[in-house]
């Protein structure tokens, strides 16, 4: 679901729930995109970056699955929120090789350094949490 408009988006739409999905070049792009809630959302195998931000703050996004794009995601800032402060949730990211699981809680142990900028998502989805994605999504 995606709360309100980018500026530029593409790939996206605003049901909640989308899907990403092999797209040939265009990646969720929010290019000056201001306090948005993007969330739920499948990005899988496409070209370019899942999602790319780019002078872009304010938005918040959390429980997107990220899956086997060029880049899974991209943010040339450092106040977008990659995680829900309320349920203490981030995103999947399939590029994360090193996440670790320790107490079987969901969560990675360790924050995921967003390329591009000084960003984190404190909260990243563990493996586990990919059962819940379409099957032609899960095979690369």
């Amino acid at each position: 679901m995606v709360s309100s408009d980018f500026e530029y988006l593409f790939g996206l739409s605003s049901a909640a729930n989308s899907v990403i999905f092999a797209s040939s070049s265009n990646p969720c792009l929010g290019f000056r995109s201001t306090n948005n809630l993007v969330t739920e959302n499948y990005a899988a195998k496409n070209l370019q970056d899942g999602i790319r931000l780019v002078s872009s703050a304010g938005n918040i996004l959390s429980l997107n699955k990220l899956v086997a794009s060029r880049k899974d995601v991209y943010d040339d800032g450092d106040t977008n929120l990659w995680y829900s402060s309320e349920s203490h949730k981030g995103n999947f990211y399939s590029e994360y090789q090193n996440c670790t699981d320790t107490d079987s809680n969901g969560i990675c142990d360790r924050a995921y350094l967003i390329p591009g900028g000084s960003g984190s998502d404190s909260h990243p989805l563990a493996i586990s949490f990919l059962a819940e994605l379409p099957a032609a999504i899960q095979k690369k």
